[in-house]
């Protein structure tokens, strides 16, 4: 089960890489977690309980953020194919905002869940093989943050002319209440984890 969850996390970037449908591309980058999440299962004697259990919450926020992405970009536009999601930035700026919001959590900033998720996981690692260590590193933090981050900058900033002549409805008061507040889940347990702790033994 520990090999199995080691290449389920290379084999599961791979294939995120060859995907043209944003809502794939979102389950295959889950998937990438979910099977790192399963590493840590079953290397528990070497990661803390408490690295862990950061791992299936931050899993639980991202995974509902990038969905919930797919989902406000499906409504406005009717359309998941990559190729076609480009130049959102000039049409939908309250929608971009969020999505850019979105790819700061996603990569694990300092003051977000996540980043909480990487020390624990640098700091367990060392005692892997360096073949482990490198694996890990290289396709869950490198290339699934990047090609994430390149796809939802692509939605945002690249050039398209096919929205020109197109009423497209930005976010409505509902959408961006829940999207600051699974932001803000990540944001208020990343700069208070000792609270974080609490919520979950209490």
């Amino acid at each position: 089960m520990y090999l199995l969850a080691l290449v389920g996390v290379v084999d599961s970037t791979l294939k995120m890489l060859i995907q043209v449908d944003s809502k794939v591309v979102v389950a295959f980058s889950t998937t990438v977690q979910m099977n790192f999440i399963l590493f840590m299962l079953f290397s528990i004697n070497t990661l803390s309980n408490g690295a862990f259990l950061i791992a299936l919450v931050n899993h639980m926020i991202t995974a509902s953020i990038l969905f919930f992405i797919t989902d406000l970009v499906l409504v406005r536009v009717n359309s998941r194919e990559f190729f076609f999601l480009s130049g959102f930035y000039g049409f939908l700026p309250i929608l971009s905002f969020f999505i850019l919001l979105s790819l700061i959590n996603q990569v694990n900033f300092p003051g977000f869940l996540g980043f909480l998720l990487d020390i624990s996981f640098l700091y367990g690692s060392f005692t892997f093989s360096p073949l482990v260590n490198f694996l890990l590193f290289f396709f869950l933090f490198v290339i699934e943050h990047l090609y994430i981050f390149f796809f939802f900058l692509k939605i945002c900033f690249g050039v398209t002319n096919k929205y020109n002549f197109i009423f497209l409805r930005d976010l409505s008061f509902l959408e961006i209440g829940l999207s600051f507040y699974l932001l803000g889940i990540s944001i208020l347990w990343g700069l208070y984890p000792l609270n974080f702790f609490l919520f979950f033994i209490l």
